[in-house]
């Protein structure tokens, strides 16, 4: 079907990251580093029946900050992470791993506004890798950490393709030394540990799929 194309499906993703997220504030800290802020934070529907956030809308969440930030909105001119619209590729998520501190789940802890720090640890020749922390409030610890690896594909073939020279020359020096498997990001604190508990922190491992970042 016609809108399932490689074409069309670059451009219903913009047309969701427009409507559901739009040109969120972010800040460009480099050219391999960006913090964005979601305002609205955890909202009603990100909660189970036990008043806790739920896994899926904590992915959801890293997810709206990283992709918000790829597309190109008219209102932030130039500003943009990676440049990954302007690469004819599609990309497939090969892993995700979200860790989440109990402070996430603390109810005395408000759930507004929240920011996310996003970071390219990785670049290889196919694929890269970003290293996310999420934060409540500037005088928060993080609350949440996600690692996620994302395979450039042709959007013709199908097969995992080396993105442009441009782009890896451009972002390879902003991947650390052996960041593929890193737990520290560069500039950032070892894993702090929630205030007042024990650190426990919860691991989940998402499934795989598709997201198309490319405008064609």
């Amino acid at each position: 079907m016609a809108h399932r194309s490689p074409k069309h499906l670059s451009r219903n993703w913009f047309k969701i990251a427009q409507q559901a997220c739009g040109p969120a504030p972010f800040q460009l800290v480099n050219p391999g580093r960006c913090k964005t802020k979601v305002p609205e934070g955890y909202t009603y529907e990100c909660f189970n029946s036990k008043g806790q956030p739920t896994v899926w809308s904590t992915i959801r969440h890293f997810e709206s900050a990283r992709v918000v930030t790829f597309w190109k909105f008219p209102e932030q001119q130039d500003k943009q992470f990676l440049e990954m619209s302007s690469l004819d590729r599609m990309l497939y998520i090969a892993s995700l791993k979200l860790s989440c501190e109990p402070d996430l789940y603390n109810t005395n802890v408000q759930k507004q506004p929240v920011e996310t720090d996003n970071e390219l640890v990785y670049v290889g020749n196919t694929s890269f890798k970003i290293r996310s922390n999420l934060f409540m409030s500037p005088a928060l610890e993080r609350v949440a950490h996600q690692d996620i690896s994302l395979v450039f594909i042709d959007p013709e073939t199908k097969r995992p393709s080396m993105p442009a020279t441009w782009w890896k020359e451009k972002y390879a020096p902003y991947s650390l030394p052996g960041g593929l498997d890193s737990s520290v990001g560069r500039g950032l604190a070892p894993w702090p540990r929630g205030r007042g508990f024990e650190p426990q922190p919860s691991t989940v491992r998402a499934p795989t799929g598709w997201v198309s970042v490319s405008i064609m």
